[in-house]
């Protein structure tokens, strides 16, 4: 129980799409005005050295998953854009023309 006078914050902090600096930024910035993070899903707590390397580490694996997301769609938009090409390579005839060769 916090003491007297004192109300326990509760938020959730939605990892993806954030950087681990920002992460690192806000632990700083909670330390420093002396407010510790105690996660209700996750086993940490940021008043122990602990904690702070698993909020950290969570940050990490976080902006890594986002990446990957990224860099997967990324890769899906450009197999679209060729295979709506017509063209195995992708490229379009720079007149417009089709071959109907058989």
């Amino acid at each position: 129980m916090p003491p007297a006078g004192i109300e326990p914050a509760h938020a959730v902090w939605e990892a993806s799409g954030q950087r681990i600096s920002q992460l690192a930024q806000l632990a700083e910035e909670l330390d420093r005005l002396g407010v510790v993070l105690r996660s209700a899903t996750e086993p940490f707590d940021t008043s122990a050295a602990a904690g702070r390397m698993m909020l950290q580490m969570l940050g990490v694996f976080a902006e890594f998953e986002h990446a990957t997301i990224v860099d997967r769609v990324t890769a899906g938009i450009e197999r679209r854009a060729k295979k709506a090409s017509g063209r195995p390579d992708g490229c379009r005839s720079a007149t417009g023309a089709t071959s109907k060769r058989k």
